[in-house]
């Protein structure tokens, strides 16, 4: 059985089913399963979950989340994405709604969400090779900025407040392995991914 993510913040968690339109459910499958192949998400030998893809939902700040410990799911289901309806950084707390509890890095997406309303998507990587390549080239967080915490969230917001730009990498500092990839579409921030250099 795969353990759980190490979700740090406090929650509120509704546990009741969230509608997905069978459409965008496809479209989660379809970069996740491409993300899958090039080992960006998946599941540690221990089962811990690893990687995350989140949408924006409508014009406000709720966005569904792929939910904690699913790394290891081949595909996912309506029952295996988590509806983050609220996310306070300063008080390190979320309020979700799903049948699994959102992913640790919820507080990384709503950042990315509430520095500009264009940001659509946001998919979160593990990459060794990638991180290595790109820690000194593109904008990173500072290493005492965990993973899942207050101050990794702040940074992403300020990283792309002083970058001024709709799409984007950062290279989680404090996270070795960790990028966060943001933009208008799911599909967008794959390729983004895919060629961080490409124009």
């Amino acid at each position: 059985m795969p353990k759980a993510d190490y979700v740090k913040f406090r929650s509120e968690w509704i546990k009741e089913a969230v509608s997905v339109d069978p459409e965008l459910l496809l479209r989660i499958n379809n970069v996740r399963a491409q993300l899958r192949q090039c080992g960006w998400i998946g599941a540690h030998p221990d089962g811990t979950g690893f990687g995350n893809l989140s949408l924006r939902i409508n014009k406000g700040e709720r966005f569904l989340i792929t939910g904690s410990a699913t790394g290891h799911l081949q595909e996912l289901g309506a029952g295996h994405l988590a509806l983050v309806e609220k996310a306070d950084i300063e008080r390190h707390f979320v309020v979700c709604r799903g049948m699994t509890v959102a992913s640790s890095e919820s507080l990384t997406h709503a950042a990315c969400y509430r520095s500009d309303p264009e940001i659509r998507a946001v998919i979160h990587i593990h990459s060794r090779k990638r991180w290595k390549a790109l820690r000194n080239v593109l904008p990173a967080t500072p290493e005492d900025a965990a993973f899942g915490t207050p101050a990794m969230a702040f940074s992403i917001a300020e990283t792309i407040s002083e970058s001024g730009k709709k799409q984007g990498i950062i290279v989680m500092g404090g996270h070795p392995d960790g990028l966060v990839a943001y933009g208008g579409s799911l599909e967008s921030v794959f390729s983004l991914l895919q060629d961080p250099f490409g124009d």
